[in-house]
C-alpha cells in the first residue's frame, strides 16, 4: 500500500501488522499507566505518512470482567529510530 506524504489512507483492521500495532499500543498504555487492559481487535484505522507512519486506530479492549470498550490510539512508527514506535495518545471513546 502506498501513501502520499501527509495524506491519510485506511488500513485493513485484519492485517496482522496492523493488529500487532494495536496490541502494542494497549501494552504500552498498560506499562505507562499501570492499567491491565486486554487487546481484543482493531475495529478501524488509518495511517498517515509523516516522517514515518502515524497510525490512528480504533481498538476494542477488554477493561475487565469481560466488559469491552473502544479506545482510540495514535502510534508513530519510525523504523530507523530507537525505539521505533511511540504511543502519541490513547483514550477511551464515548459509547454510542
Amino acid at each position: 500500500m502506498s501513501s502520499s506524504f501527509g495524506g491519510q489512507v485506511p488500513v485493513d483492521p485484519n492485517d496482522p501488522y496492523v493488529r500487532d500495532i494495536g496490541e502494542w499500543a494497549v501494552n504500552e498504555h498498560n506499562k505507562q499507566s499501570g492499567d491491565s487492559l486486554k487487546f481484543l481487535e482493531v475495529v478501524s484505522g488509518s495511517k498517515q505518512l509523516v516522517s514515518g507512519d502515524m497510525y490512528e486506530l480504533v481498538l476494542l479492549v477488554d477493561v475487565g470482567a469481560n466488559h469491552h470498550r473502544k479506545y482510540k490510539a495514535k502510534v508513530w512508527e519510525q523504523p530507523w529510530v530507537k525505539p521505533p514506535r511511540k504511543l502519541e495518545s490513547f483514550h477511551v471513546l464515548l459509547q454510542e
